[in-house]
């Protein structure tokens, strides 16, 4: 029997997960059958965790302004981590085991086997929430918990900060696509995988990690592939822009020369010098050439305009 395993980031919804409400999504007649493995209250796991690490920093220092009094508050309104995370996993889909199907009750068992050895083997997560939902479609296991790390230079010496878990646990990012989180993520699932295959099931690893991408990660690709042809778009845009001022640039001597011709041609009306129209335009021609053709242009103007002639030249 070959199985698929799924692994996405939940929205912490603590209060869905303990079924304080109910969505649309779950039938609340089967809700006994869902498994509560715990349900603290996350305030009080910062205490456990932080208040010690949080008295010595305070501790240290001078200025009242930097005190800290209280590490949750602090986590939660701050931009720099979330105050703890979630993981949703599952074994196959509503097709192949159905939560009411006798396969959705081995996939509840498979589920059940790994949860109880999950926080032993991630020391560095604290685990504060953890449910198998068997009244939804498929069964599957919300795990919430609290990173933190411990020996930090910067802040308080025990933290949050899920970078820093996963490091302490043996997980060491590199390329984008190949972070902390990602190998933490594929090291679950190959642990997921072990105990399908002591029931009988084997991972049916088809990986497209991509599928199972949560929703922010999904929304940040989506964001990195708009400003990516937007700047595309933006290129194109600048080189016509370029090709414009250049343009411009080429006709900027000719559109000079015509101001230059206009002013003489009207210089010359104003004031009857014989310099003043086509006359006027024929003196920019160099050499033998211009004097040619100012030669031609006023004996034109002076058979076109004789009152324009000095008096000794008139005919």
């Amino acid at each position: 029997m070959n199985r698929t395993i799924s692994v996405m980031v939940g929205r912490g919804s603590v209060n869905h997960n303990s079924r304080k409400f109910h969505a649309k999504n779950t039938d609340p007649e089967r809700s006994h059958l869902n498994i509560d493995y715990c349900n603290e209250d996350i305030k009080a796991v910062y205490h456990e965790l932080f208040d010690d690490a949080l008295q010595r920093y305070n501790d240290k220092q001078t200025r009242v302004d930097r005190v800290i009094t209280d590490y949750y508050e602090k986590i939660r309104s701050g931009k720099q981590e979330k105050p703890f995370h979630e993981i949703i996993l599952q074994v196959g889909n509503k097709d192949n085991m159905s939560a009411e199907s006798e396969e959705g009750q081995l996939a509840a068992e498979v589920l059940d086997e790994y949860m109880k050895c999950f926080q032993e083997r991630n020391p560095n997560l604290r685990v504060f929430s953890a449910h198998l939902h068997m009244d939804e479609a498929t069964p599957h296991l919300h795990i919430d918990f609290v990173p933190f790390t411990s020996g930090s230079k910067r802040g308080l010496d025990t933290r949050v900060s899920l970078k820093q878990a996963l490091a302490a646990q043996g997980f060491k990012g590199g390329t984008r696509g190949d972070t902390e989180w990602s190998q933490w993520v594929r090291a679950e699932k190959e642990q997921l995988a072990s105990v399908m295959e002591r029931h009988g099931m084997e991972w049916e690893d088809k990986g497209t990690h991509d599928q199972h991408l949560s929703v922010l990660d999904y929304k940040k690709e989506q964001r990195a592939r708009e400003v990516a042809a937007l700047e595309v778009e933006q290129v194109q845009k600048q080189e016509q822009v370029d090709r414009q001022e250049q343009r411009l640039k080429e006709l900027a001597p000719a559109v000079k020369n015509l101001g230059a011709v206009g002013s003489t041609v009207l210089r010359g009306h104003r004031t009857g010098t014989p310099g003043g129209g086509a006359a006027g335009v024929r003196q920019g021609l160099p050499g033998e050439e211009g004097q040619a053709a100012l030669g031609e242009d006023r004996q034109s103007a002076a058979l076109r305009l004789p009152g324009l002639l000095r008096p000794q030249e008139q005919v």
